[in-house]
């Protein structure tokens, strides 16, 4: 068992998947955006290396197609005798929280502008999914919905 405690947050989209890995203290560590196609490989992998027991997937497009594959992980942790939670989170606004953590990091005005503007044209769902992450540590214990059985 590692000193901190990771969690995985998935941003699910239709063709691309946001993905962040952040510690107990809201740090993140990894975050990366994938190809639908390759969410399977990419979470196993993640939860490996990380030793991952909380996955937070957010709810929104496609989230039952990701959470049946987790679930296929789930699976095979069990069987290794390792926990995997799955909770659900609501993405409601993500996306503008996503956008400001991604603004946050310019020190200057003109420089926190063009970052937004150049946020408008690329893809933040890693940052998102972080966001999913910040949401379940600030609540825990309150989200809504937390599947710990198949």
């Amino acid at each position: 068992m590692s000193v901190f405690k990771y969690y995985l947050g998935i941003d699910p989209g239709t063709h691309k998947v946001g993905i962040a890995i952040a510690n107990h203290n809201k740090q993140m560590v990894y975050k990366t955006i994938v190809k639908f196609s390759s969410i399977l490989d990419t979470i196993q992998s993640l939860v490996e290396e990380y030793d991952i027991e909380d996955i937070i997937l957010g709810n929104g497009s496609n989230y039952k197609k990701v959470l049946g594959m987790i679930n296929i992980i789930k699976i095979a942790r069990v069987n290794q005798k390792k926990k995997l939670n799955i909770h659900i989170v609501d993405e409601k606004n993500s996306s503008i929280e996503a956008r400001k953590i991604f603004i946050s990091k310019e020190k200057s005005i003109i420089g926190k502008i063009i970052c937004y503007l150049r946020s408008l044209f690329i893809d933040i769902d890693d940052y998102s999914a972080f966001v999913l992450v910040c949401r379940f540590i600030s609540n825990k214990g309150n989200i809504k919905k937390q599947i710990y059985n198949l």
